[in-house]
Order: C-alpha cells, then sequence, then structure tokens
C-alpha cells in the first residue's frame, strides 16, 4: 500500500481536453494548499477523482467492459491464451491478469487518497466555503467516493461475504500523509469503515443537495452552481449505493430501507424514470433517463468501438456474445419483445464471418452531429448507480409478495413486456432479479459481484465450477500478507 499512497502523493496530475483547470498540477505541498484556499479548486479537485475513475484500468473499461465481465464468464471467448482466456479462467497468476489487477488496485487507491486529501482540506481550510450547500455537497461527494472506491476494493479482492474458508485482511485509507499507512482491517471492520463513510455521505447531502428539488440534470446554465448532479455523487446516488451495500454484505432490511429511500427519486418533482422505449428510439442505449450517478468520458468512443465492437462491422479483438448464448440470456422473458434487447446488435460477423452479438451499449455515430448537452449527457456516459438497480433490489428484499408484483409490474412494462405474469412465491422473485441482474447490466460489471454475493458455483456460460479461488483477487505482489 506504501508504494501506491507514495506514488498518488507525488503524481497528483489532473489531465483532460476540456477542462483549463485541469493545467494545474499541485507538485508541492504549497501548490496543493494554495489550491483548497477556494470552492473552485474544492470542485477541481474533486472533478480530479471522477476523471481518475475513468480511466480505462478503472470504470472506463477493466472494471466496466472488458476484464470484470469475463471473470463473470459473460463474454464467448474467441481467442485462447491472451488476457482475457486468463481472466475467463479465473488464472490470476497469469502474468498479464496480474499486470491489470494491480493496474486496478493502485487506481482505485490513487483515486481514494485524492479523495483524503479533499477531506483532510476540508477540515482544515472548509472555512473558505461559505456556502452551506457547496459545503455539503463537497462533503458528502468526498466521502461517497472514498466509500465506493473501498467498497470495490472489498468486492474484488475481500473475503466471500458468505460462509467463507479463506479470511483477507484489507488497508482502509483515511490519511494522506506517508508517515501515516493504513491500517489493515478484517471483513467485519473494513465493512464499518464503509458504512460510516456512507453515512457521512448521506448526513452531509441530506435535505440540502439540489437533486432533491432540481432534478438529476437541469439544464446546461453557469449561472447554476451546481449542474448535472447526475454526473455526481448525489444524495439519491448515495441512498442506492448503500442499498447495494447491505445487499451485499447480506443485510436485506437494511438494503430495502435504503433503496426505499433512493426510489423517492422516481416521485419527485423532476422525477427519474426507468429507461424504456424512448431512450432506445434515440440511441441512448446507456439508459441516461434512469442513472442516479454515472461517468461523463468525451474518449469513450474513441476505444469502445474497439473494446465491444463496432455494430455491424467486422469484429476484429472486440468482446461479443454467440446467438446460442444470447437466446440463454433472454430466455424467460420474451427476449423479442425486451426493450433491452435492442441494446445488442445480433448481426456483426467476426473474423470468420459468423454472425456474432454486440452489445452497443457505449456506441453511437460520431459522424453525425450531436449538440454537447446530449454528448455529455446521454452519449458518452458510463452508468454507475441507475434506478432499475434500485427496482431489484426492491424486489429481491422485500417481504411482500403484492409490492414484488407490483414492481415487477412496472419495471416490465418499462422494457416493453406487458404479458409478464405475476409471481406466485418470493423465492421465484429471487430468481427472476439473478437473471434480469446478467441482462440489465452486461458491460457496466455487476454481474461478477452477484456471482460472489450469492457464492453462485457455476456462472451460466461457464465450463465449470467457481470457488472462493476464483472469486478473491489476488493483492499485488508489494503489497503486505495479512
Amino acid at each position: 500500500m506504501k508504494k501506491y499512497i507514495v506514488y498518488s502523493l507525488c503524481c497528483w496530475l489532473f489531465f483532460s481536453s476540456c477542462n483549463d483547470w485541469l493545467d494545474v498540477k499541485p507538485n508541492s505541498q504549497t501548490e496543493e494548499d494554495e489550491m483548497f484556499t477556494t470552492y473552485e479548486g474544492f470542485r477541481s479537485a474533486l472533478t480530479g477523482c471522477y476523471i481518475k475513475m475513468k480511466n480505462r484500468s478503472l470504470y472506463g473499461e477493466y472494471l466496466t467492459m472488458s476484464h470484470i465481465e469475463s471473470m463473470a464468464n459473460l463474454w464467448y471467448v474467441r481467442f485462447s491464451g491472451d488476457v482475457e482466456d486468463a481472466f475467463n479462467k479465473h488464472d490470476y497468476k497469469n502474468e498479464s491478469a496480474k499486470s491489470a489487477i494491480a493496474e486496478i488496485y493502485d487506481g482505485l487507491y490513487n483515486v481514494i487518497v485524492q479523495a483524503n486529501s479533499v477531506i483532510a482540506h476540508l477540515d482544515s481550510d472548509g472555512g473558505c466555503i461559505d456556502d452551506e450547500v457547496s459545503l455539503g455537497i463537497i462533503k458528502g461527494e468526498a466521502y461517497a467516493l472514498r466509500a465506493l472506491c473501498h467498497f470495490d476494493v472489498l468486492r474484488l479482492f475481500g473475503q466471500m461475504p458468505q460462509n467463507p474458508v479463506r479470511r483477507v485482511a484489507l488497508p482502509y485509507a483515511e490519511e494522506v500523509s506517508i508517515k501515516q499507512l493504513p491500517a489493515y482491517y478484517d471483513y467485519a471492520a473494513f465493512c464499518g469503515k464503509i458504512e460510516s463513510d456512507l453515512l457521512t455521505a448521506e448526513k452531509a447531502l441530506e435535505g440540502i443537495d439540489p437533486v432533491l428539488e432540481q432534478g438529476i440534470a437541469y439544464g446546461e446554465n453557469e449561472e447554476i452552481l451546481h449542474n448535472y448532479r447526475g454526473l455526481d455523487l448525489n444524495y439519491w446516488a448515495v441512498k442506492a449505493l448503500q442499498a447495494r451495500f447491505y445487499l451485499y454484505t447480506g443485510r436485506p432490511e437494511a438494503a430495502y430501507a435504503a433503496a426505499k429511500e433512493a426510489f423517492k427519486a422516481t416521485e419527485a418533482k423532476k422525477p427519474v424514470r426507468l429507461s424504456g422505449s424512448a431512450d432506445v428510439a434515440n440511441k441512448h442505449f446507456a439508459s441516461p433517463s434512469e442513472c442516479l450517478f454515472a461517468l461523463s468520458n468525451n474518449e469513450l468512443i474513441d476505444y469502445s468501438i474497439d473494446v465491444l465492437g463496432n455494430p455491424g462491422t467486422a469484429l476484429k479483438n472486440g468482446y461479443c456474445i454467440t446467438k446460442d448464448m444470447f437466446g440463454r440470456l433472454y430466455a424467460d422473458v420474451s427476449g423479442v419483445a425486451h426493450i433491452k434487447s435492442d441494446v445488442w446488435d445480433q448481426n456483426t460477423p467476426d473474423n470468420s464471418q459468423v454472425r456474432q452479438c454486440v452489445v452497443k451499449k457505449y456506441y453511437y455515430d460520431d459522424s453525425k452531429s450531436h449538440n454537447d448537452d446530449e454528448l455529455l449527457t446521454k452519449l458518452q456516459l458510463i452508468p454507475m448507480i441507475r434506478m432499475s438497480e434500485v427496482y431489484l433490489i426492491l424486489m429481491e428484499t422485500t417481504t411482500n409478495l403484492e409490492e414484488a408484483n407490483d414492481l415487477y409490474k412496472a419495471y416490465m412494462l418499462a422494457r416493453n413486456v406487458g404479458d409478464a405474469q405475476p409471481f406466485t412465491a418470493l423465492p421465484a422473485v429471487k430468481t427472476f432479479v439473478t437473471n434480469e441482474m446478467r441482462r440489465e447490466f452486461y458491460a457496466e460489471g455487476q454481474m461478477f459481484y452477484t456471482y460472489k454475493r450469492l457464492d453462485t458455483k457455476r456462472m451460466m456460460f461457464a465450463d465449470e465450477d467457481a470457488g472462493e479461488e476464483a472469486y478473491i483477487l489476488p493483492l499485488p505482489d508489494s503489497e503486505p500478507v495479512h
């Protein structure tokens, strides 16, 4: 861990083609301190966290489109011996896989270190922000970012949440100074730290977040201080993240309560609706209308077509699924009618001219003209938390069959399936939720965590059972053994 903290402190660079403040490079303590003398400086530091999260070694690719999905056996393995074949086989000793895992670990703690810098300066310099709303947003987002990244460290490198045989201690980083290295915590204590940060974030945002009154995105207007709250960790997103955390750690009642609060976004003045036919018709395949938190990445189209293929164009090295896999994926939900099946192109030829299925979630035609607002909030999006997940968590955790069926009916209507038959027992609801998670979040990196949470022995497209060794990524070689 020392290696990554030193690296993050010494190389705290912000870079992007579209933000002037990114020319600022706080390479010294003096420059860093000067950054935290205004609200704009704090905002820039937080924006730097989001930019780091968009890196391809994190949510820009590895933890959404490629490696994480291969670990869930979601892609058709076309080439043996490459890094994705290694991840598909859970061969984490493979040198290319080890390198990618180290990049992920490094990247997550890099974001954490930067969030910690914001938190530390809030304590010492937060008085420069005289607006209560702005101060609460900075604090809430910083703690939420720290919690989110630590949570994914837990889901990737931590022990099984159910009946673990192998125990894993992990570092929870709360300091910036390299003189005070983070302590390692067992599973329960590490979870306690995440929960504490999530509750702190909630308290900071509760009642003051403009998202409560103005909605997720309320227009590009320089006079509005807090635009596009759906691109940041707002109050609704924090509640949904809490629900995700409680569900993973085996606390269904708490997950239900948090999801119920996030569900209120559907009843707000400017409600968040489930994505349906309108998004698909407009070729907004990343479901922007239901994103509670997303990363906007103007470089996404430059590489996503290499990773996931260019629909209809000969597939080279991109990831895909076979038509048989597609059929199994949608077997129990009227696949022809299910609106999300349109997020797939089912006729993209591979090198052998075999027609494969490629996901269009991150694809748009960049040869056509798109206004800045559509690009920023609809086409260049990497979804991080969506309202569909809130629905599915509520369905899984409710103890009321009638409520589960009401949620299911509304959910399937949004997916253009109007003839879905109600469930007669709650266990069937849970089965549906697992299958729908697989369909809904392809190339978003959520299914591996679902399999791990449920201690799934045989993943849908796997050739063999998965044990603990498949679900617990090894810490980088430079990390001490605990």
